[in-house]
């Protein structure tokens, strides 16, 4: 397996940037409803009720990259992985796209967007990421996302940002308990 970092996606990552200050946050744990447009799709894209929880934020290590036999990127060798796991209930009436993505952002309010992690047969146990399909109404699934964090920031929240494309939406947060 290959690990690269991931460009922003559908802007739902990307515009968490710069977002600093007091932001209202969950729980981990903390179930949250939001209504959320497939970013993909067009005019016809289909609109669903989300619940959404982030379940576990996880300090990993350069060694259960090392040990999975994955490849890093020169650049990102002094930084820490993380692991977030969220699951994604649809609650709605209509299928959307499992490609549902959370970012993490730092104290300063910056955004560390999960990577890429390039699955050439195997899988990487720590953090299965995303399968892709549709998620119908009535399922859920669990969705683990890999991030490499800076050496010198700790993230402190989880976002969310449901998709509108007629309104300009706020992002849903889950603090990270640093204890």
């Amino acid at each position: 397996m290959i690990v690269r970092r991931a460009l922003p996606l559908l802007a739902v990552v990307a515009g968490l940037t710069g977002c600093g200050g007091s932001v209202s946050a969950h729980e981990l744990g903390e179930q949250v409803t939001v209504t959320h447009t497939q970013t993909t799709g067009g005019a016809n894209a289909p609109t669903t009720t989300l619940a959404i929880t982030v379940l576990t934020v996880r300090k990993g290590s350069q060694a259960d990259l090392d040990l999975a036999g994955l490849e890093v990127d020169p650049d990102d060798t002094s930084k820490t992985p993380y692991y977030v796991t969220t699951r994604f209930e649809n609650r709605g009436t209509a299928s959307t796209e499992r490609l549902l993505y959370v970012a993490l952002e730092n104290e300063d309010g910056e955004s560390i967007s999960p990577i890429n992690v390039f699955d050439i047969g195997l899988r990487f146990a720590k953090c299965p990421g995303t399968t892709f399909g549709e998620l119908s109404p009535g399922e859920s699934i669990e969705i683990c996302s890999t991030f490499f964090v800076p050496e010198g920031t700790e993230p402190v929240r989880v976002g969310f940002l449901p998709h509108d494309p007629a309104a300009e939406t706020a992002y849903v947060y889950w603090k990270i308990d640093r204890g």
